[in-house]
């Protein structure tokens, strides 16, 4: 099977493949709340996002929708914990770390279970994670760059 015929999942901010079947349709469920919506910055072009959460006896599930393509998928699927609104908020920062290299948030739209106060610190909390790692590589030298200088 090629690799485009798989979805990705982030689970507990790795990704992990899922094999694209009847068993993980790319259709919301009838049950999905809205967690929020946003800009979403993907290299040179910003789409509008949607975020979904759905619940089952045992996980929890965050779902991206993009209104452009009419398309729905589900990024992430964790074990059941907390309240809706606490569980989602859970999975928008494990979704926004794992993307946070190539894509991420640029702008917040509208509030679902998460509201744009937890939507702004969830993005400040992954600004300042950036700051302090490269704090850290600057004051850290390889052997390579001090022979070089």
């Amino acid at each position: 099977m090629t690799l485009s015929t798989y979805n990705i999942v982030a689970i507990d901010t790795t990704i992990t493949a899922w094999n694209h079947s009847a068993k993980h349709p790319d259709k919301l469920p009838q049950t999905a709340q809205l967690v929020c919506s946003y800009w979403l910055n993907v290299i040179i072009e910003e789409v509008k996002e949607e975020l979904y959460f759905s619940r089952t006896q045992s996980y929890d599930f965050l779902w991206t929708y993009l209104p452009t393509y009419r398309k729905a998928r589900r990024v992430i699927k964790s074990g059941r914990a907390g309240a809706p609104q606490i569980a989602a908020e859970r999975l928008f920062r494990k979704l926004t770390r794992a993307r946070s290299r190539f894509e991420g948030p640029s702008g917040f739209i509208k509030p679902g279970l998460i509201n744009l106060t937890t939507y702004n610190q969830v993005i400040q909390e992954l600004h300042d994670g950036f700051k302090t790692q490269q704090r850290g590589g600057e004051t850290k030298r390889s052997p390579v760059v001090r022979a070089a200088r």
